[in-house]
């Protein structure tokens, strides 16, 4: 995004501090250019803001979670994501495929993280909308396995 956007953006959010959908772009724009601290402040600035129940909410734990992930700071990704799930899963296209691919960062971090069972479980919600996801699903089934298998 350009230089100008990024002001535009600032300059929203400075004049009109409530203004959800500048928050999250200006949040999307610094996360796409690698300011993940910075990104997650505005997605964080934006949450507090929203209704429960609107989509907007989804794309603000989001890139919130995935902001503190890509930083390094999982366990705070990780609080966001999980917040995802516990949402209504959106009804138009775009919002739904935000919510799903949220699980499926939930649980590829989980997973990583060495919670196996706690990442099949979002990853399996996630399935039901992506049937691809069900590789992951498997993956984390047969580590599971292994490390039954290791310790028994």
């Amino acid at each position: 995004k350009s230089k100008r956007e990024t002001s535009v953006h600032r300059i929203a959010t400075e004049k009109d501090p409530d203004l959800v959908r500048a928050l999250i772009a200006m949040g999307q724009t610094l996360c796409s250019k690698g300011s993940f601290v910075e990104s997650a402040e505005y997605f964080e600035r934006a949450i507090p803001k929203i209704e429960e129940e609107d989509a907007l909410l989804v794309l603000a734990c989001f890139g919130a979670g995935v902001s503190h992930i890509l930083q390094g700071n999982k366990q705070e990704g990780i609080k966001h994501l999980k917040r995802i799930a516990e949402l209504r899963e959106p009804d138009e296209p775009m919002d739904k495929a935000c919510y799903h691919k949220g699980l499926v960062m939930l649980g590829s971090t989980l997973f990583q993280e060495g919670e196996k069972a706690e990442a099949v479980k979002y990853l399996r919600i996630a399935a039901t909308y992506d049937p691809a996801v069900n590789a992951y699903v498997k993956e984390c089934e047969d580590a599971m396995e292994v490390t039954n298998q290791s310790t028994g």
